[in-house]
């Protein structure tokens, strides 16, 4: 069986809604990381953006669930996201290399900022998965199929309930009291962590028309990334012209 090298996979799609999977990728890019650093030394200031590109480079996506929509919470679900990956990326022996860290510039509920370690060949890239809780999210079959999904909800406000902790109830208000204009202040918190150095690219999924044309409006910093269906590149010949 081939393994990853041979196979040449270097883009990494997560889930934020099953931290056990981005557990897994850091450690799993933790072993192929010192792999690669083991055959060369890196020094410098290096940041995750603006790097160059390169054979041994990974890509890692990062997505913030509609749960996490608002600027707090939004920050708080890329702060756990990286808790998650890097982690077991900066476990191998390259990470005793040199002192490159990234810090969050956090202040979420009372959160501190973290730094971590990283290393120069794991870009992180985050896109919001949508604008906001649709109630027909969870009738979908892709929903009730997912693995990501060992609960069910049956609509956004039995979501927010049950599956949100108290930190992050209290690192900022829940997007369903917001629902037309959380997602703005999400894509704020992308802009500023990109600017910062922590994401190399930030985008969105699921936007429709109309939410296309308010973040244009409104963004410093046009989405780098737009995950959607084949159906919108189909039937949505004017979004699409937009996005291009």
């Amino acid at each position: 069986m081939m393994n990853n090298e041979e196979l040449n996979y270097r883009l990494i799609d997560t889930s934020h809604t099953d931290s056990s999977l981005e557990v897994l990728v850091g450690r799993s890019l933790g072993r192929l990381t010192t792999s690669s650093a083991s055959t060369s030394s890196s020094g410098g200031n290096i940041n995750y953006a603006g790097s160059s590109d390169n054979d041994d480079t990974y890509h890692v996506m990062i997505k913030i669930w509609h749960t996490h929509l608002g600027y707090e919470r939004t920050m708080l679900s890329i702060q756990d996201s990286l808790s998650d990956i890097l982690p077991g990326i900066e476990g191998g022996k390259a990470m005793a290399q040199g002192n490159n860290k990234v810090e969050m510039p956090l202040s979420t509920g009372g959160a501190q900022a973290h730094h971590y370690h990283h290393h120069p060949n794991v870009r992180i890239h985050a896109i919001l998965q949508y604008p906001r809780c649709y109630d027909s999210i969870f009738s979908s079959p892709q929903y009730l199929s997912s693995p990501n999904f060992p609960k069910k909800y049956t609509n956004c406000h039995t979501e927010e309930d049950e599956s949100i902790d108290k930190t992050t109830k209290s690192a900022g208000p829940s997007p369903l009291l917001d629902k037309e204009d959380a997602w703005k202040r999400s894509y704020r918190a992308l802009e500023e962590l990109y600017h910062h150095g922590t994401l190399e690219s930030i985008g969105i999924a699921n936007f429709g028309p109309a939410d296309l044309s308010a973040l244009f409006e409104l963004a410093t910093v046009g989405p780098h990334i737009y995950q959607g269906t084949l159906a919108t590149l189909m039937t949505q010949e004017d979004m699409v012209e937009e996005l291009v």
